[in-house]
């Protein structure tokens, strides 16, 4: 079975955060209104949690349709620290287990000198399973 990413998030994925994958799917291009919705986050309590709903059913149903051909790890966050608290109060709260397939990238921020410039790079340095913090 293949392994698969689908990445939730707004960021460019790195070749260390693909390599232990078979495929990389990307939620603007599979679902370009809701990602457009998702980079946008509103302000407004019932449209966050509308929105919470519109991108749970998605991962559920994408969840069926890839998991047809392989296993699947959503890569968040995407929204904002509100949207996040929305998404997870919801998919918490009726146990789905989508939950259980969800991934956030942890990164260490290393600093580089290039002729003579400072700059902070994050490298990925593994996944942390969504699963283990609840």
């Amino acid at each position: 079975m293949k392994k698969i990413l689908y990445n939730t998030t707004t960021h460019k994925l790195t070749d260390e955060q693909v390599k232990d994958f078979d495929e990389v799917r990307e939620l603007k291009e599979e679902n370009p209104r809701l990602f457009e919705a998702l980079s946008n986050t509103p302000g407004d309590e019932a449209q966050l949690r509308e929105l919470a709903a519109k991108l749970l059913a998605e991962l559920m149903y994408e969840k069926v349709r890839l998991g047809q051909v392989g296993t699947v790890k959503f890569l968040f966050p995407i929204g904002s620290p509100a949207f996040q608290t929305a998404f997870w109060a919801l998919a918490t709260s009726i146990n789905s287990d989508i939950v259980d397939d969800i991934i956030f990238s942890h990164t260490k921020r290393v600093v580089e000198e290039e002729a003579g410039v400072k700059r902070s790079v994050f490298r990925h340095e593994r996944f942390i399973e969504a699963k283990k913090l609840i």
